[in-house]
């Protein structure tokens, strides 16, 4: 069973995101004096991997689309059938063009008022 996780953000910063110093993974606070990640430029994976290092309680960035939905990890797997049904109709319709395109015995073209005699 998957577990739901869900980005919430109780105490929105009001600090300028701009006038923050740049730090390895985001912007440094001089009013909090602590680091905030930069998680707006992260993938739903990534974002899951971060807080399973770091904790459930970190000062963070993010667009409004990341937070109050449920984030989704790639599991990996992947749908195969769609490859496998493109992969057969490519083989089948390139091997009815390949048959297409064999040379066969061409047949003597005849001219007007040749009577075919020699």
């Amino acid at each position: 069973m998957s577990h739901k996780i869900q980005l919430l953000v109780n105490e929105p910063c009001h600090e300028n995101w701009n006038e923050m110093t740049a730090a390895e993974q985001g912007r440094f606070c001089q009013s909090c004096q602590t680091t905030v990640t930069d998680f707006s430029q992260m993938s739903d994976n990534e974002i899951i991997k971060y807080l399973a290092e770091k904790g459930s309680k970190v000062c963070g960035r993010f667009y409004t689309d990341q937070l109050s939905r449920n984030l989704q990890p790639d599991t990996g797997k992947r749908n195969t059938v769609p490859y496998a049904m493109n992969l057969l109709m490519a083989s089948v319709l390139s091997a009815g063009v390949a048959q297409a395109q064999v040379p066969g015995s061409k047949a003597p073209i005849a001219k007007e008022g040749d009577s075919g005699k020699a």
